[in-house]
Order: structure tokens, then sequence, then C-alpha cells
């Protein structure tokens, strides 16, 4: 993001949108990109310009980038909108921070994006981390209520939802002292510690916890299923949302929510 930013104030100057917008869709569309290939993404934008006589845009850097990735199906953006849509209204909803910006830019590495911020020190108490929880697991909630399926990439690598919302569960039993069974201790667990016999106990709590959470993220996503599918079609449309383009397309809360039943 340092390098993107770098670029942004050099040669991004003349862009219509605004400065951070196009920071945003553009550290999207180069997801896995290393500062080398950015580098050299700009050098070609920027002979492209000068052969034309005219200044860097955009437009120049969108160009190259769309013409160096393979072409999606509208099936597959579709659910990337939906499944952005969805962390980002469960995660309005359930108070767990600020929504800054929701995003779009399907390739081999990246889908989309949902960027909220953390507006005060938030309590560590069961109920918030299961709401975490369901934020987490809020985008798989909306393919499954609104598509009918999910997608692997819900699950996927060390990064993805699945994964993280694992660790957090296991977490939540075995060093936040928030289990319910005993005994009470902190011991760390990693992945292959949970395909042993002794460990079924503990995939069972995990398990369990997921599975709330999951229930919680679809009951939202079933209540605020026209506002998740208008968000997921403004998102296929500008691909990037942000400040009152964003909240304006975000449900009324009553409250602060954060128990998961």
């Amino acid at each position: 993001m340092n390098e993107a930013a770098a670029l942004r104030e050099r040669y991004l100057a003349n862009a219509a949108a605004t400065a951070e917008t196009l920071l945003r869709r553009l550290a999207l569309k180069t997801a896995g990109f290393s500062g080398a290939d950015i580098e050299r993404l700009v050098r070609e934008a920027r002979a492209m310009a000068r052969r034309e006589q005219r200044p860097l845009s955009w437009t120049d850097l969108e160009r190259l980038l769309e013409a160096g990735r393979p072409k999606i199906t509208d099936g597959l953006r579709r659910r990337a909108a939906i499944h952005e849509a969805g962390h980002a209204i469960v995660g309005h909803l359930l108070g767990i921070g600020r929504i800054r910006s929701v995003g779009i830019a399907v390739t081999s590495n990246e889908a989309g994006h949902v960027w909220s911020e953390e507006t005060t020190a938030d309590e560590q108490v069961e109920p918030r981390l299961m709401a975490r929880l369901a934020v987490l697991l809020a985008g798989r909630a909306a393919e499954r209520v609104i598509l009918g399926t999910v997608s692997a990439g819900a699950g996927g690598d060390h990064d993805s939802d699945l994964a993280q919302a694992t660790k957090l569960a296991a977490d939540i039993e075995t060093v936040l002292g928030l289990a319910r069974t005993r005994p009470l201790l902190h011991r760390r667990i990693e992945p292959f510690m949970l395909l042993g016999g002794q460990a079924k106990g503990l995939v069972r709590r995990i398990d369990r916890r997921l599975r709330r959470a999951e229930r919680q993220a679809c009951r939202i996503v079933r209540e605020n299923r026209d506002a998740v599918i208008d968000l997921a079609a403004r998102l296929l449309e500008v691909e990037v949302l942000e400040g009152e383009d964003l909240h304006r397309l975000l449900p009324e809360r009553e409250g602060r929510g954060g128990s998961v039943p």
C-alpha cells in the first residue's frame, strides 16, 4: 500500500475521481503484484500516454490491467459483489467498526474487500467476539442466502474468511479464557493438532461456534436481503464504494448488536 500511495501522488494528480478512491481501486486491481510489477505497469502506462501526447491518467493504468488479466464471468463478479455486500451489511448492523470502503475487483488473487475502522476500543467479551465471527462468515452467508450456494473462495487459503473465523473460534476456546468447558488454561493450538483423536471435543466446540455465527449472519442477510442486493448491484457498476455513496446504501441500525444466539 505504501508503494501504491506513492504512485497515487506521482501519477494520478489529473484523475477525475478522488485520489483515495483511485488508490483503493489500484490496490484491488494489483493484488498480488510486487513493487517491481507496479513500477513496470506505471512505466508502460506513462509510455502509452507519452505516445498519445497527453498526461497520464487512471484510464491508462486500468486499460493495461484489464488487458493483462483473464476475462471474468458475470456470474463470478456478481458472486463477489454479493459476498462483499454481505460482509459490509452484517458488519454495519452488528457495529463492528465503521465501514469505510467496499470494493470488488475479481482477479486470480483477490475478489474484493471491506475496510472498516475501529472508532472506539471494543470490549473483548464473548458476545462481541462472536459478532466478529458472524462478520467473518457473512460473505459466505450472503452467497448461501441469495445465490443458494457457497463458493470455495469463502474457504480457501490461510487468509480466507473461514480460516480467520476458525482461528478466532479456536482462540476463544483455547487462549482467551472464554471457553465454557474446563479446564481453564492457556493452550495454543496449531492446525495439525485438531486432527488428533484427543482434539475431537475441541473441534466440536469450534464447529458449534462457527455454525452459530453463520446462522446469525444468514439471519441478518435474510432480514436485509434488499439492502445486500442493492449494495451488490451498485458495486457491480462502480467497483469501489466509500463515503456518502456507501453509507446511504447501508440500512439503519437500532442500537449496537452483537450477541449471537
